[in-house]
């Protein structure tokens, strides 16, 4: 069923396009919609259909079945469809194509690609969960790590899941090294690779200990060949208290994403106040961090030394006032720094501005008036250069204390640079990381207007001026947002909590 979602969507959007022509064909003069008129759109319904099968596919299906959160699932289609609308309204705009019976049809077209797609979500999540009521859905998940843990989540499976689910195995390339325990390793990692090659696999669940991260992330890579979703599983504590775990998501290692309680307007002193005489450095998560953090346990070591975590992204602030009701607090990396350089920095503070050009530099300091702002641009892919990686340290060290030093270099690079910063223990000052903050402010970029902000769809406007940059990111990549999101927790911190993260210095 999950194989034919896309092509239900497909013909669910296409059958949502004749039953809109129908409908204004009945109501309207036929004229308004000539041969003429569908031929010059029929090419580009296809193309959409084809893009609102792409971006309203979500894999998560069955697990949210099991979870029970089937109210999370539709919200999150909802979101997808709403995704897939604003995309195709912005092509719509610049194709000149929204205007008379065209724009009636369009909007039709909408209503009934919604009301379509939303009765074939609540007839698949209903066929699916009479399957599961009759032992017809199987999990088929691999167990990577023997040991005792491997143990605990194989009894936590079968408890929970019952006849639903199939181990087909335990693989650990360290066999003589698991010990008594009650399911011994089977196989390797590379038998486990041949064995995924040759059946379908739902889940490999990894249950090696923390303290073996280096030898988790080489399997993760390992096991990429499979194309099968890696989860990672969390503490046992979950167990001892008896929680009820339906589905193998729940067992991704319980990424818990902190964010702090300040906005804009209340960050901005706290950052003004920072002083010279410590160091920290601030992370600003977007829809692309997030993905990062459920991959990559390394990028989420650099959020866990960040002194402030800030929510950059109004789409995922969206997401989760819809889906689970949280109010979060939003202060963008763009908003921050510009508020900075405006409220903040005066002419002779030390900046550090770390990438970008030496001409936006220049601007940047003529604009503001600053006579205290140093630049470092490192060469592209320094990051993998320990040599260049040494200057661009020694170059922010050489320039401290500072007042602020501005990341421009990138995710991860700059997340990786300011806790290397933080390791040393050399450099005082705040840092930011701030992606392409500084070409808003040099105008080498335009940001979105605001009525776009504040819905969420700045990603839109900025696919829309650079598609070719943009649309891997956006396209491709971010959709896979909705599937991590619904397996993300999220704490709030509050000032109190943060007065134990960092100290804060007074003096300048």
């Amino acid at each position: 069923m999950g194989d034919l979602r896309p092509l239900l969507d497909f013909l669910a959007i296409l059958l949502a396009a004749w039953l809109a022509t129908r409908t204004l064909v009945d109501a309207t003069a036929i004229h308004l919609l000539s041969p003429e008129f569908w031929s010059d759109r029929k090419r580009a319904a296809l193309a959409v259909a084809v893009l609102g099968a792409f971006i309203l596919h979500d894999q998560a299906v069955v697990p949210f079945i099991s979870d029970r959160r089937r109210v999370a699932l539709m919200a999150g289609h909802v979101a997808r469809y709403l995704m897939f609308v604003a995309l195709v309204i912005g092509l719509g705009v610049l194709g000149g194509f929204l205007n008379g019976a065209a724009r009636d049809w369009l909007l039709l077209w909408f209503a009934y690609g919604l009301l379509i797609t939303t009765l074939g979500r609540g007839w698949q999540l209903a066929w699916l969960r009479r399957q599961e009521r009759n032992g017809s859905i199987v999990e088929t998940v691999a167990v990577v790590g023997a040991g005792a843990r491997a143990d605990r989540l194989i009894v936590r499976l079968r408890e929970t899941l019952g006849a639903n689910v199939e181990i087909v195995g335990v693989f650990d390339d360290r066999r003589d090294r698991s010990g008594d325990v009650a399911n011994r390793a089977t196989g390797s990692i590379a038998e486990l690779v041949n064995l995924g090659k040759s059946r379908a696999l739902d889940w490999v669940l990894i249950t090696l200990p923390d303290s073996a991260e280096a030898r988790r992330s080489a399997i993760v890579q390992r096991l990429k060949a499979l194309a099968v979703p890696v989860a990672i599983d969390a503490p046992a504590a979950g167990l001892a208290r008896g929680e009820r775990q339906r589905s193998a998501p729940t067992l991704e290692p319980g990424l818990e994403l902190t964010i702090d309680d300040h906005d804009l307007d209340s960050f901005v002193p706290l950052a003004a106040s920072f002083g010279q005489r410590d160091y920290g450095y601030v992370v600003t998560p977007n829809a692309d961090h997030l993905l990062r953090l459920h991959r990559e346990p390394s990028f989420r070591a650099l959020y866990a030394d960040a002194a402030w975590v800030l929510l950059d992204s109004r789409f995922i602030g969206h997401l989760l006032r819809l889906t689970r009701g949280l109010q979060l607090p939003l202060c963008t990396g763009s908003d921050l720094t510009a508020a900075l350089f405006a409220r903040v920095i005066r002419p002779d503070d030390r900046l550090i501005v770390i990438g970008g050009s030496d001409e936006q530099s220049r601007r940047l300091a003529a604009r503001y008036g600053l006579t205290g702002l140093v630049h470092f641009n490192p060469p592209m892919g320094f990051i993998h250069d320990p040599a260049a990686v040494e200057a661009c340290l020694a170059f922010v060290e050489a320039h401290s204390p500072f007042r602020f030093c501005l990341l421009a270099v990138g995710c991860p690079q700059q997340e990786m640079l300011a806790q290397r910063l933080k390791q040393r223990g050399r450099a005082r000052g705040l840092a930011l990381c701030i992606g392409a903050s500084i070409n808003f402010l040099t105008g080498d970029e335009q940001r979105a207007p605001r009525w776009l902000q504040r819905c969420g769809l700045e990603w839109l406007f900025r696919l829309l001026r650079s598609p070719r940059r943009l649309a891997r990111r956006y396209l491709i990549q971010g959709p896979k947002l909705f599937a991590v999101l619904g397996r993300t927790g999220i704490q709030l911190r509050g000032a109190v909590e943060q007065g134990s993260h960092h100290v804060p210095s007074a003096g300048r």
